[in-house]
């Protein structure tokens, strides 16, 4: 039992250690690429900063993984010799630094439970408060649960299914085209699983200050809304979703009280400023922009892997360190 719980608690030391310390590494470069990244199409730049955000996390556990498995590190680590030339665990042999560790990955693994089921708690909370408030409505194909309420917003709320609520006040502001635009809009959000992404994100992003998590969520939510804006654009024109953006906005209240949240999407609730750009740019996915998407997943792989044997070599000799 006693190896049992040495491997435990050096696993979580290495891995909460690596994860943490890539966190901050990202927060520290992302403004180097912020400018790069607005210049992007906001689908594949939604998801390339959702690969960002998740990055430190999946790396270190990946590597933490590999680092710990038997039959794969006589394959990842470089022969060393120590007195028997054996091949062996990265252990942590300092009693407390264990403890600690087994102690860190507890606390870790509670507080991203708590946050998982705060968010599921106040989805369901407010679907409850909704229902009976809420009437069936159609705008041509498109379904959405009609508010009496005479601010004006709309939001789609839920996760694996999704319901689009809009208010009286805000169906009153709106011509039919405009209306068309912002449930595309919406059905946009119900179909790449927005809230989804904006809860992933949420909890890979454990380790950082809240002000800096901030910054990063709401660039996230930015190419969210974006993408969803060029989503409705495939079926109306650009230039119609950038004016329904700007009257919209004239009308809302700043923004819906649930945008920027991570339990759900709004149409307004993102800086629409950069969204109107983007549509009177055009802005179209070019194979560099694929063709890196694509690159960064299999740079996770490569880097999952070559990081092995450098972070198994700078355990033991930190360890070593009198």
């Amino acid at each position: 039992m006693s190896e049992l719980i040495e491997v435990i608690g050096s696993f979580s030391t290495v891995w909460l250690a690596t994860w943490f310390s890539g966190t901050l590494l990202l927060a520290s470069c992302y403004p180097l690429v912020r400018k790069s990244l607005m210049n992007w199409h906001p689908a594949i730049a939604s998801n390339l900063m959702l690969l960002l955000l998740s990055f430190p996390f999946l790396l270190s556990l990946s590597t933490s993984l590999l680092l710990f498995l038997p039959a794969i590190e006589d394959l990842l680590v470089s022969a060393h010799c120590h007195e028997n030339c054996q091949a062996h665990l990265p252990l942590v042999e300092i009693p407390w630094l264990t403890e600690i560790g087994i102690g860190l990955i507890a606390l870790v693994l509670v507080t991203l439970t708590r946050r998982l089921l705060n968010n599921l708690r106040t989805t369901r909370n407010l679907e409850a408060q909704l229902e009976p408030l809420a009437q069936t409505s159609t705008q041509d194909r498109f379904k959405f649960q009609l508010l009496d309420n005479a601010t004006p917003f709309v939001f789609t709320l839920g996760w694996w299914k999704n319901e689009v609520y809009l208010t009286s006040g805000l169906q009153a502001h709106c011509s039919t085209k405009d209306l068309n635009i912002i449930c595309a809009h919406e059905a946009a959000h119900s179909a790449r699983r927005d809230n989804i992404r904006l809860l992933i994100a949420n909890l890979f992003l454990l380790p950082l200050p809240g002000k800096f998590a901030k910054v990063l969520l709401a660039d996230l939510h930015l190419f969210i809304e974006s993408a969803c804006d060029f989503r409705a654009a495939d079926e109306y024109d650009r230039l119609d979703v950038a004016e329904t953006l700007v009257r919209i906005q004239k009308v809302s209240p700043g923004q819906c009280p649930l945008a920027g949240t991570t339990i759900a999407s709004a149409f307004t609730g993102a800086e629409v400023a950069l969204r109107v750009q983007a549509l009177v740019n055009g802005r179209q996915p070019s194979m560099y922009q694929r063709v890196g998407f694509q690159l960064s997943v299999v740079l996770l792989v490569l880097f999952s892997i070559g990081l092995v044997d450098p972070l198994h070599h700078g355990i033991e000799t930190l360890l070593s360190l009198p």
